[in-house]
């Protein structure tokens, strides 16, 4: 993860000035990919290498600012390996470096389309250039310290071919870079409380208060008997039987 962020709009405005003139909805989603997994997935720490993949991308996918495939290149004389991505990989043996280097396991070479897909061709067009992977160059032998020589940086992927057209793109790029450039931070996160839940809607009408049933009374031959009887009978009976109590079941 990279150490710095860039502000967007500062970004833009500055590259919409200096180079675009007015930017399509293409090149503002495909630069703003660049931006966010450069900054969350790359590692490399000098902007420059950041502003001279980002005008070698800008030339190689015809300012769509988006990983397309070769112009006629089903027609070329190395098809079906023509170039594809972000930095127009060309050649088998291109390819089959790419798949063992991104641990593809046969994923690019037994689908070259693979190289479309545009998490597959940031990693190829900046790992690729920053380990040699294309012509043996890399981009610490042109930028580095003191040195920074986007000219001929060129050499990284295509010999002399545009080399001042396309260091002119970095030069533009650095200064946008460089323009919006911010420290990344870590904003301390608020803990959440729990949503409140309410209970769910009831249709039911509300219990109605039970009744009390009045408590039943003994009787005798389907007539209730009064307290006093009762009395009576269980005296009578405790003095017959001798026992200290009794207890009458109804």
């Amino acid at each position: 993860m990279a150490s710095e962020v860039y502000e967007r709009t500062i970004f833009f405005d500055s590259v919409r000035a200096s180079l675009f003139g007015t930017l399509t909805q293409q090149q503002v989603d495909g630069q703003e990919y660049l931006l966010k997994h450069w900054e969350d997935l790359i590692e490399y720490e000098d902007r420059r290498w950041f502003a001279y993949v980002l005008a070698t991308q800008l030339h190689e996918c015809a300012w769509t600012c988006t990983p397309i495939s070769e112009y006629g290149g089903s027609s070329t004389r190395y098809a079906p390996w023509y170039g594809r991505g972000y930095v127009q990989l060309t050649w088998e043996e291109n390819y089959i470096r790419a798949d063992n280097e991104l641990e593809l396991n046969g994923r690019l070479i037994n689908d070259l389309e693979v190289a479309l897909e545009p998490d597959i061709a940031l990693q190829i067009i900046a790992r690729g250039m920053a380990q040699g992977w294309f012509t043996g160059k890399k981009l610490s032998d042109y930028i580095s310290g003191t040195k920074c020589d986007y000219a001929n940086a060129r050499r990284i992927v295509n010999g002399t071919d545009k080399m001042d057209l396309i260091a002119g793109y970095a030069e533009k790029y650095e200064v946008a870079l460089n323009e919006s450039a911010m420290e990344r931070t870590t904003e301390p996160t608020e803990p959440v409380e729990p949503p409140v839940v309410e209970p769910p809607p009831t249709n039911r009408p509300p219990m109605e208060k039970p009744t009390t049933l009045p408590a039943t009374r003994p009787t005798f031959g389907g007539e209730v008997l009064p307290p006093q009887t009762v009395k009576t009978l269980v005296e009578d009976l405790k003095h017959v039987s001798g026992a200290s109590e009794i207890v009458l079941k109804f």
